[in-house]
């Protein structure tokens, strides 16, 4: 392993266990200062529509300048927002410091496929489910700490690590990876607004952008705010014990991620589709389970037969279907376009929790719609070409 492939390993820790640290006591520190289940959706709403932009502009101009600025940039002010997160805790500062943060995540998350791909195409998928396999083991180290830190000294000082531990991969990330990205003269044409919000990305990433749309809608349905409240407020659990809730969840989904490179290399479409509806249907079923346990193992199952298998594919799938003159324009717009349904996820879980009388069913419903809207997903990714992991074509395929 080269040594910027260590580097973005060792950043890719600092920073999982930053975002497993924040994740997991948002709701919780919202919950404390009396937000509304609908305030907090409209939070995490408002945040997504902040990511658009941000995404799509940074794609762009780093086919130009390089990655490691925006990579950089990114660690940076996420740690900024998080740092500044508990001295303003009404919903309009809140809203506006969600935004930044999560147009700072989305940045990374972006800049993190572009570089590794510029790095080694062949090996991209291996070093993708290395670094962001990692990634999603220490969120679930975040998670843990979280649950144990709000007991002893509150969610104040939950939000303060968060917020050094992404700082520390900043300087880390800044002073040790050197850009390898051939970086060509900046063009009008490229920064044309009007082509940088046009939907002009190849026909098969189209149908991929329409499908991640319509799941992204159906996870943001269960997994923000719901996610840690679903144990506490059903189940009545401690923080401490949905902190390990949120780490095997986690570490479910980063620890087969690491194997997903060398195993799966063939039938990627099939193996895709088959692992997606089974990831839905476990997110329905454990939502109309009643008791703790039997609810909670099966839903722990849900990345590890789901997400962990086919997020490597589907990124494979990505860059490849982009074109590779513009690849970071194609990629962040797809995901950028296909980010907007994290402003109807929560917003539909809000309205469920506001309006279902029923404890019980107004805490259950996100989930049960979200799997079902998971499973549903599938059918868009039935249009897009079979390829390989080998697949190694300079233009887009479709």
């Amino acid at each position: 392993m080269s040594r910027n492939i260590s580097v973005v390993l060792a950043t890719s820790i600092l920073f999982g266990v930053s975002f497993g640290l924040y994740e997991f006591v948002l709701p919780y520190f919202l919950d404390e200062h009396n937000v509304s289940y609908q305030t907090m959706g409209f939070i995490f709403s408002a945040s997504a529509a902040a990511m658009f932009l941000v995404r799509i502009g940074a794609g762009a101009i780093s086919d130009f300048i390089g990655r490691k600025l925006f990579y950089s940039s990114s660690l940076l002010l996420c740690g900024i927002a998080s740092l500044l997160t508990p001295f303003f805790p009404l919903p309009w500062p809140q809203m506006l410091l969600k935004s930044l943060r999560e147009s700072s995540v989305v940045t990374r998350e972006s800049m993190h496929s572009l570089l590794l791909f510029d790095a080694s195409e062949s090996r991209f998928v291996e070093f993708f489910s290395r670094t962001r396999g990692a990634e999603f083991f220490f969120q679930g180290g975040g998670a843990i700490l979280a649950g144990i830190v709000i007991v002893w000294w509150g969610n104040n000082a939950v939000l303060f690590a968060a917020a050094g531990l992404v700082l520390l991969a900043f300087v880390l990330f800044s002073l040790e990876y050197r850009e390898v990205f051939a970086t060509t003269p900046l063009s009008r044409t490229g920064m044309n607004f009007r082509d940088l919000l046009s939907l002009d990305i190849p026909s098969g990433l189209k149908w991929l952008t329409a499908w991640l749309f319509f799941f992204t809608i159906g996870l943001s349905t269960s997994h923000c705010f719901v996610m840690p409240l679903f144990f506490s407020k059903k189940f009545g659990v401690p923080e401490s014990t949905v902190g390990w809730i949120m780490a095997v969840h986690r570490v479910s989904l980063g620890l087969p991620m690491f194997f997903i490179g060398n195993l799966v290399k063939t039938r990627l479409k099939s193996t895709w589709i088959a692992f997606l509806i089974l990831e839905g249907l476990t997110v329905s079923v454990s939502a109309i389970i009643p008791g703790f346990w039997p609810a909670t193992l099966l839903w722990l199952t849900h990345d590890f037969v789901g997400a962990a298998i086919w997020v490597p594919i589907s990124s494979h799938y990505t860059q490849v279907l982009a074109r590779a003159k513009v690849r970071g324009r194609d990629v962040t717009k797809s995901v950028a376009y296909a980010s907007l349904g994290w402003i109807v996820g929560p917003l539909l879980a809000g309205y469920l929790m506001s309006t279902l009388s029923n404890p019980t069913a107004s805490i259950s419903a996100p989930s049960f719609v979200s799997g079902i809207l998971m499973v549903v997903s599938a059918v868009f990714l039935l249009p897009l070409p079979d390829i390989t992991m080998d697949n190694q074509d300079d233009t887009a395929v479709g």
